[in-house]
């Protein structure tokens, strides 16, 4: 279970608070940080130091069996977008077991 996620602070391109959705079988280090509309499926490792901030770009999505190493920061522009498999559209996208 995360120790510590939260809702994006509202912004002039982003006005509701999205809270993160992490799957209850993955993990969140304790020292690290998820933050706003981040969409996390099962089984993701989330190491210490880490920062996952979807406060600008959003959503962010992690998928099933990915691990985000140690002091990682993840941070997407309002701008950049990426299309996932599943034909939405999204700021960050991370495969299925990507390490």
């Amino acid at each position: 279970m995360p120790h510590r996620n939260e809702a994006a602070p509202p912004t002039p391109w982003s006005k509701s608070l999205a809270q993160p959705k992490i799957d209850n079988t993955s993990y969140v280090h304790s020292m690290s940080n998820v933050i706003g509309d981040v969409r996390m499926g099962s089984h993701v490792l989330v190491a210490p130091g880490t920062s996952i901030r979807a406060d600008e770009g959003t959503p962010f999505f992690i998928g099933a069996g990915s691990n985000i190493q140690d002091g990682v920061v993840i941070h997407g522009l309002e701008q950049g977008r990426v299309v996932g498999d599943d034909n939405q559209s999204y700021s960050v996208w991370i495969g299925k077991d990507v390490s």
